[in-house]
């Protein structure tokens, strides 16, 4: 059975960086939505950018009430079905 983790949040200095090691060498799986970045908006979150898309996704990023900053990730259908390879790999030589 797969095991996951969620609702993590880490400190990094670099994103992509980050994202490359943790879902690339570890194969970790990002879950975000994008999706409700006009939602949080509406209810007074400030995003210090307009969402932008990388190679990886589309990517907004928000300050909470004490200046942290989050990253909403929608990631692209090429990366889901790569971070899901592992598992269904593993599913199939059971």
């Amino acid at each position: 059975m797969p095991e996951h983790l969620s609702l993590t949040a880490i400190v990094v200095h670099d994103y992509d960086e980050a994202i490359t090691f943790f879902v690339g060498k570890l194969g970790f799986e990002l879950r975000e939505d994008t999706r409700l970045n006009e939602a949080l908006k509406g209810r007074g979150v400030r995003f210090l950018e307009a969402p932008r898309r990388e190679p990886y996704g589309t990517v907004a990023i928000f300050e909470d009430l004490y200046g942290n900053r989050w990253d909403l990730i929608e990631r692209t259908p090429e990366v889901r079905s790569a971070a899901l390879a592992p598992w269904r790999a593993r599913a199939l030589c059971s």
